[in-house]
């Protein structure tokens, strides 16, 4: 058994090292198939931070756009 002794450790070392290894794959395999599919619909039209991008307040209206609003209070003053 002493002859041997070295040989077998070896042996066992490798066969667990393995044994682990094959094991973190397995799992990590299945973690990564499990996240695959997503649990809510993605939407391709439009982004929520599309929102960012539109101004607020004032800062919305132009010159033309501020001009086409008076006219139409105006119009609907008039009526």
């Amino acid at each position: 058994m002493e002859r041997y002794g070295e040989r077998l450790q070896q042996k066992q070392k490798e066969a667990q090292e393995k044994y682990f290894n094959d094991e973190v794959d397995k799992r990590l395999a299945e973690r990564l198939k499990a996240q695959a599919t997503h649990p809510f619909p993605l939407r391709s039209e439009s982004s929520p931070l599309d929102v960012l991008t539109t101004k607020d307040g004032p800062a919305q209206h132009t010159l033309d756009s501020a001009v086409a609003e008076y006219e139409r209070l105006q119009a609907a003053r008039g009526t």
